[in-house]
């Protein structure tokens, strides 16, 4: 298991770390001052797959950066096919 210090989890995020690349990045959680994100971001040395999560600020007038109070964890994840069935108009 990968291990990242606070800062080092901010530049994954940001892309400002040569080892990491973005997949795909969604919010998952929505709170009145900060949203909730989860990514996806590959480890290129190892070609390996991680999420993390974090919190940041919904605005720019409020001041939380990711990583600010909770340092990241990463979970090793792989890519499989999931069918979805919905109800949609006729």
């Amino acid at each position: 298991m990968c291990e990242l210090t606070s800062e080092e989890g901010r530049q994954v995020i940001y892309e400002d770390h040569d080892d990491w690349e973005s997949m795909e990045e969604e919010i998952i959680d929505t709170r009145r001052w900060s949203n909730r994100y989860l990514g996806t971001f590959r480890h290129k040395p190892t070609d390996r797959f991680y999420q993390m999560s974090w919190s940041q600020a919904a605005t720019e007038q409020q001041d939380e950066r990711p990583f600010e109070y909770e340092e990241p964890e990463l979970t090793e994840v792989v890519q499989k096919e999931v069918i979805v069935t919905k109800w949609v108009p006729a």
